[in-house]
C-alpha cells in the first residue's frame, strides 16, 4: 500500500507541476503577443494604412468634414480642456489685479454652455458622425472652443500688461537697491582704517 500511495502522490505532484508550467507558459505567450500587437498598432505605417483605408472605403467621404472624424469622447475632452484653460486664465488675471472687465461672467456662461454641450455629446455618443445633428453639435463645440480661445487671449493681454508694469517696477527697485548697497559698501570701505 505504501508504494501505491507514494506513486499516487508523485503522479499528482507531477500533474500539478505540468499544469502550472502550461498555464504560466500560456500567460507569458499571451502577454508577449499582446505587447507585440500593441506595438504594431502604434507603428506609423500601420496607422497610416488604417487611416487611408478608413477614408477610401466605400460609403465614406473621401475628405472628411471638419470635426466629422472626432469621437464624441474626444470632443468632450477638447470642450472641457478649452473651458478649463479659459477659467484658469481669467482667474489668474484677476489674482494679479489686472483689469478683467466682464471676463469672469463670460467664463461662467462658457461653463454653462459646456455643461449643455457635454450632456448632448453624451447622448450623441455612438451615433454615426455623418448625422447632421452630430455634425451640428461638433460645430457648436468648435465655436465654444474658439470663444474660449478669445477669452483666454483677452485675459492674457490684460495680465501681460499688468505683469509688465509690475516687472518694470521691480527692475527699477532692484536697480535702486543695488546702487544704494554699492554706495553703502563703498562708504564702509572708505571708513575703515588703512593698514600699511
Amino acid at each position: 500500500m505504501l508504494a501505491s500511495d507514494a506513486f499516487l502522490v508523485g503522479s499528482l505532484v507531477f500533474v500539478a507541476v505540468v499544469a502550472v508550467t502550461v498555464v504560466s507558459a500560456a500567460y507569458l505567450a499571451w502577454r508577449g503577443a499582446r505587447r507585440r500587437l500593441r506595438a504594431l498598432r502604434r507603428h506609423t505605417a500601420v496607422r497610416s494604412v488604417a487611416a487611408l483605408w478608413a477614408v477610401t472605403r466605400p460609403g465614406v467621404l473621401a475628405v472628411p468634414l471638419l470635426g466629422a472624424t472626432r469621437s464624441t469622447a474626444r470632443a468632450r475632452h477638447e470642450l472641457w480642456r478649452a473651458v478649463g484653460t479659459a477659467e484658469r486664465a481669467v482667474r489668474h488675471a484677476a489674482v494679479i489685479d489686472s483689469p478683467v472687465g466682464d471676463l469672469p461672467s463670460l467664463t461662467r456662461r462658457l461653463h454653462d454652455v459646456g455643461l449643455d454641450l457635454d450632456g448632448l455629446l453624451a447622448i450623441a455618443d455612438g451615433l454615426p458622425p455623418a448625422l447632421p445633428e452630430v455634425r451640428s453639435l461638433r460645430r457648436q463645440v468648435d465655436d465654444v472652443v474658439q470663444a474660449s480661445d478669445r477669452i483666454r487671449h483677452a485675459a492674457l493681454a490684460a495680465a501681460g500688461d499688468a505683469a509688465a508694469t509690475r516687472a518694470a517696477l521691480l527692475v527699477a527697485d532692484a536697480d535702486r537697491e543695488v546702487r544704494a548697497l554699492a554706495a553703502g559698501v563703498a562708504r564702509a570701505r572708505d571708513a575703515l582704517p588703512r593698514v600699511g
